[in-house]
């Protein structure tokens, strides 16, 4: 995609980008409600604004832009999950991020997701891999954004290098104990984090991933879905990915806890955790491998 392609559409630094807490409760996007927009109402740049963001996000970019950097979320949590505890030795994680020509809001809106429900102790740092953008917004102004976060950096690749071979640059870097690789375009909710250091912690071959919500593509509505909704992954027989039920084995193995951790031959590979040492000693990724696919195996 060139700069031509970009022709039209205003850099999101010309845009309203909230960056504080919103005093409003009402204000759009909070406590995870949707914002619906009917767009046969826009006109002139406006129109163009938010086609051209469906088209180069594949998401409600104009909505994303109208919503806080740091909209509040609900406490998603069973009651147990918040009383639960953790050893005091847990390891430190680098949450690392891939993006290319991501919109700046949904971007930042990932960091400040992180950065705010996240235990500073157990946040070693935040890489950004910027897969070569060239798009408005990504460059100086996104350094201008997290210059004042001292945990946030941003690892610019010299040329477009793909998903994978961006996860290695970035996991090359990397100090934390623990990988923590996730999309540029998440949500993260209050107590993510230590669950999956958790079972790090009690086994290093151990790679968990948190539970995932879904974020409306279109209206960025945040819906929880709950414990006992949880599917795991699974490959049918012509290899297509997909989703199925817990099986009853593993029900009872879990001796029917729904915060016990649910043991899943297929990971989603777009979020997990992983040992750092671990992550090398079993071969890391494919530096062959240009985007994605049996990263989730």
């Amino acid at each position: 995609m060139s700069k031509s392609d970009f022709a039209g559409i205003k850099s999101p630094t010309n845009l309203r980008l909230i960056t504080e807490l919103a005093n409003d409760p009402n204000a759009p996007g909070e406590f995870g409600k949707g914002v619906t927009i009917d767009s046969t109402n826009l006109t002139g740049e406006a129109a163009i604004r938010y086609k051209k963001g469906f088209e180069i996000t594949s998401y409600n970019e104009y909505v994303s832009d109208m919503i806080s950097t740091r909209r509040r979320l609900p406490d998603y949590r069973d009651p147990g999950c918040k009383v639960k505890t953790y050893a005091e030795e847990l390891p430190t994680t680098s949450v690392i991020l891939i993006f290319h020509n991501e919109a700046l809001s949904t971007l930042l809106r990932s960091v400040y997701s992180i950065i705010d429900r996240t235990d500073p102790k157990l946040l070693k740092e935040i890489i950004l891999v910027d897969d070569f953008s060239n798009r408005a917004g990504l460059g100086q102004e996104l350094d201008d954004y997290i210059k004042d976060l001292e945990k946030v950096r941003v690892l610019r690749l010299k040329k477009r290098e793909g998903l994978i071979r961006a996860r290695l640059a970035g996991a090359k870097v990397a100090k934390g104990q623990v990988l923590t690789f996730f999309d540029s375009h998440i949500e993260c909710t209050e107590g993510w984090l230590e669950p999956m250091l958790g079972e790090i912690h009690r086994d290093k071959k151990t790679v968990p991933q948190p539970s995932l919500d879904d974020i409306s593509h279109d209206t960025f509505a945040f819906q929880h879905i709950p414990p006992k909704e949880i599917g795991i992954g699974a490959f049918a027989w012509n290899m297509h990915f997909y989703w199925m039920n817990v099986p009853e084995r593993e029900n009872q193995r879990r001796k029917n806890d729904n915060l016990a951790s649910i043991q899943s031959p297929v990971m989603v590979g777009g979020m997990f955790s992983i040992d750092r040492k671990y992550f090398y000693e079993i071969g890391s990724y494919d530096e062959g491998m240009d985007i994605w696919g049996r990263r989730e195996c």
